[in-house]
């Protein structure tokens, strides 16, 4: 069993009683009701370093340690919203675990990369990527309000590509995407109109002000042939204020518009997260989630039944189960295939099918459904995978044990 594990405790009530769910508020530093509900002020108020940690929790000294080590190489920030979800007295709170660094995070094994380049198109910088037939993916900027410890967006880039990134100072007044990248990526869907589907992701679109959405949005579907707009967030976890009745009402104007959240544990599930999914649905905005399967955090069915079956009640439709992509100093959160496949088959008849997600991986081919046809050979090694195009990608199964 890995340090980071907890046994699993059978839960035979309710998943809205689920005691995962119950949100620990710390007494300090005081806040009023107001900044609470002000989604700026939470971005103003980042924790990123130990100093402002130390106001919500007593860091362990590896935890320091850690965030010590990650100042020039990775970034380490979050909100007080999230910082209030963790439980100050569990080191393994998942919660915690997902935000603050460890020292595996600075070991690297033989499989891991330091950089992810994905096949396709590249536009604008590669600020648009053209990898499926029908949809294409824009990435807004690179800035997130939480940066997940298991994704390759913490890492800290060289400061070469400015238009790239994103100061919360100015979120008020730019958009990322400057008019040169803008009349690049206009030009190539115009002439691709068989994209009709337009995915933002990450960095985080809702780190954007209204206004600023909304001329981006405007832009898009001006194009005839972009029919959807998908947005993949983070937001409803991580800063569940920034949905406010006024963001609603912008998004209406863009149907079919879907959000797709990136939902990784029932803790995150707060009556904030839960007032923000039903805000949407009512306003007749679909909901899809997406959660990744981090070992020791969520790799048990009965973690993950609670939490996609809650979504499900909360009118958020479970889409995707993702394999952790192999990346620097993630080791130590990463299951195998073999894990996940097992996970997919005890969750089948458990839970309603409309609530069980797809399970796939990501590759530079794209992502990977993981059924059998897709899988051509699998053993402790390694896994030969398949995709849409019948390009041959190998995931590695080796999972490295270090000591602490």
């Amino acid at each position: 069993m890995s340090r980071l594990s907890k046994p699993e405790t059978p839960f035979t009530g309710s998943v809205q009683n689920h005691p995962a769910l119950k949100i620990l508020r710390p007494p300090n530093p005081p806040v009023t009701v107001q900044q609470w509900s002000d989604w700026q002020w939470h971005l103003k108020n980042q924790i990123n370093t130990v100093a402002e940690l130390e106001k919500w929790l007593s860091p362990t000294v590896e935890e320091k340690r850690a965030i010590y080590f990650s100042q020039e190489k990775f970034h380490f920030s979050f909100t007080p919203y999230w910082a209030s979800l963790m439980d100050p007295s569990d080191f393994l709170c998942p919660i915690r675990r997902q935000a603050i660094p460890l020292d595996e995070e600075f070991r690297t094994s033989v499989y891991e990369p330091r950089d992810f380049i994905s096949d396709g198109v590249k536009v604008a910088q590669g600020r648009l990527t053209h990898l499926y037939p029908d949809r294409a993916i824009l990435s807004l900027h690179s800035a997130c309000v939480l940066y997940c410890r298991f994704c390759p967006q913490r890492k800290i880039v060289p400061r070469e590509s400015k238009t790239h990134f994103f100061s919360f100072s100015n979120s008020q007044d730019r958009s990322i995407l400057n008019e040169k990248e803008w009349s690049e990526i206009r030009e190539y869907l115009n002439s691709h109109p068989q994209i009709q589907e337009l995915i933002l992701s990450g960095g985080e679109p809702f780190l954007l002000n209204d206004e600023v959405l909304h001329q981006i949005f405007f832009n898009i579907k001006a194009i005839p042939s972009i029919k959807n707009l998908r947005i993949e967030t983070r937001i409803l976890s991580v800063l569940p204020q920034r949905i406010t009745s006024e963001c609603i009402q912008m998004l209406k104007e863009f149907q079919p518009l879907y959000l797709i959240l990136h939902v990784n544990h029932p803790r995150e599930i707060s009556p904030e997260f839960q007032d923000a999914c039903a805000k949407l649905a009512d306003s007749g905005i679909p909901l899809a989630s997406q959660t990744v399967l981090l070992k020791d955090l969520n790799d048990k069915v009965a973690t993950l039944s609670y939490l996609f079956s809650f979504l499900f009640n909360l009118r958020v439709r479970p889409y995707r189960l993702v394999q952790l992509l192999p990346f620097q100093g993630t080791e130590h959160f990463r299951t195998t295939i073999s894990g996940g496949l097992k996970i997919i088959e005890n969750l089948r008849g458990r839970i309603t099918g409309l609530s069980l997600p797809e399970y796939v991986v990501d590759t530079a081919g794209g992502k990977i459904s993981l059924r059998y046809e897709s899988i051509l050979s699998r053993n402790k090694k390694r896994v030969l995978l398949k995709n849409c195009e019948g390009k041959v990608f190998v995931y590695p199964e080796k999972i490295f044990s270090f000591s602490s």
